[in-house]
């Protein structure tokens, strides 16, 4: 029965290094997400609306010809 504490102090700390572990990769992820959805996100910004108006008016149309341009279902 001596032996039964080292083995059970053994695997406990095994147990808590995995925990451990597993928390700081899991906190790892979620930030490089954020910082890459908020890199996706960013669409920039227009000084002169005319240069505005023609990048979403060019944005629209190759939404509108993707649109189009599908297969029908029938």
């Amino acid at each position: 029965m001596k032996n039964k504490k080292p083995i059970t102090y053994f695997f406990s700390g095994i147990i808590v290094i995995s925990l451990v572990v597993v928390t700081i990769q899991s906190n790892y992820l979620n930030k490089k997400q954020d910082k890459t959805t908020e890199a996706n996100s960013y669409l920039g910004s227009f000084s002169n609306p005319e240069v505005a108006y023609t990048e979403c008016k060019a944005i629209l149309l190759e939404v509108s010809k993707a649109i189009n341009t599908g297969t029908k279902e029938q």
